[in-house]
């Protein structure tokens, strides 16, 4: 059986251009299934050495001296050589690799963009002649499956998910987008499992509870339901607030796992339990955290009954 290995690779640069000159590499091993972080790699790259391969331009010079002092302050340490950096990398991959006992091992190097992260790294390979530690089939793309997310599914975690870290350091970026892309993963994970099987097969110990939500998916579903608040004219469709919110909670609760989709036409099925649950956790997030917009519609929100008691 093949063995997958996923990393997130981030790279920071002074150039937009494949053979940019780096300052930094970090990468994160992970599970998209979970969206848990294993082993870490960050490395500091000397960019007076990095520019003896590739030059600089003025714009991203420029976009740097807009950030932060906390993503600038990397310019200021002592980095490694380009070859002693990559052949860093490359031994943290191979590391990875040897971990498991099987020759069948498949690695897979995910970066934010076709021709930047994972690219400038393969071309400093080859420029300080090097050999590349994966093979060119083992490339995967961040902002394809955020695409994919927006387009297929209309989730966006990208956009609404809490950000951790340090803006343009390269091991909090990769985490950042290690988070988003499982959320994405997650979500075509169910959208397969309710095709593969039917749903009424399915036992409600199959399903995530609603204590098991992660803040990233709290944040989102509680962003999802302002917006769905936000841009809908309910008397234009004959439809109050509260039912309104009736459907937008339950395909959030589908969405996120917690019930099947077809639960109101199951009769050995009571998913009550469950939604009153959820809308408590939310509005606790929510009220909590100040989220801009919740108030305007909660005292609308059904399965309230327990929510409003434990508040």
């Amino acid at each position: 059986m093949t063995s997958n290995i996923h990393v997130m690779v981030d790279i920071e640069g002074l150039s937009t251009d494949n053979d940019a000159p780096m300052s930094e590499i970090g990468a994160v091993k992970y599970n998209p299934k979970t969206g848990e972080c294993f082993e870490e790699f960050e490395v500091l790259v000397d960019i007076e050495d990095s520019m003896r391969y590739s030059q600089p331009s003025a714009t991203t010079i420029k976009f740097w001296m807009k950030q932060s002092d906390e993503a600038r302050s990397h310019f200021n340490e002592k980095g490694l050589p380009l070859d002693v950096a990559l052949i860093n990398l490359s031994e943290w991959l191979q590391g990875l690799k040897d971990a498991y006992p099987s020759d069948d091992v498949k690695l897979h190097v995910w970066g934010n963009g076709v021709n930047y992260d994972n690219v400038v790294l393969c071309n400093a390979y080859k420029k300080v002649g090097l050999e590349v530690p994966w093979d060119h089939y083992s490339d995967e793309h961040v902002r394809t499956i955020v695409t994919m997310g927006r387009e297929i599914l209309g989730i966006d975690p990208k956009k609404e998910m809490v950000r951790k870290g340090t803006y343009h350091r390269a091991l909090d970026d990769a985490k950042f987008q290690v988070g988003y892309v499982s959320e994405i993963w997650q979500a075509f994970e169910r959208l397969k499992q309710g095709t593969k099987q039917a749903v009424t097969d399915v036992s409600p110990s199959q399903f995530k509870s609603v204590g098991s939500l992660t803040q990233n998916e709290l944040a989102c579903t509680v962003t999802h339901l302002v917006k769905f608040y936000d841009f809908t004219f309910f008397s234009e469709r004959e439809c109050d607030v509260s039912t309104g919110l009736v459907y937008a909670l339950e395909m959030q609760a589908i969405m996120l796992g917690l019930i099947p989709d077809n639960w109101g036409q199951r009769l050995d099925l009571d998913c009550s339990d469950i939604m009153e649950e959820l809308v408590t956790v939310l509005h606790r997030y929510a009220t909590e955290n100040k989220i801009a917009g919740w108030q305007a519609f909660a005292s609308d929100l059904p399965y309230m009954r327990s929510a409003e008691s434990s508040l």
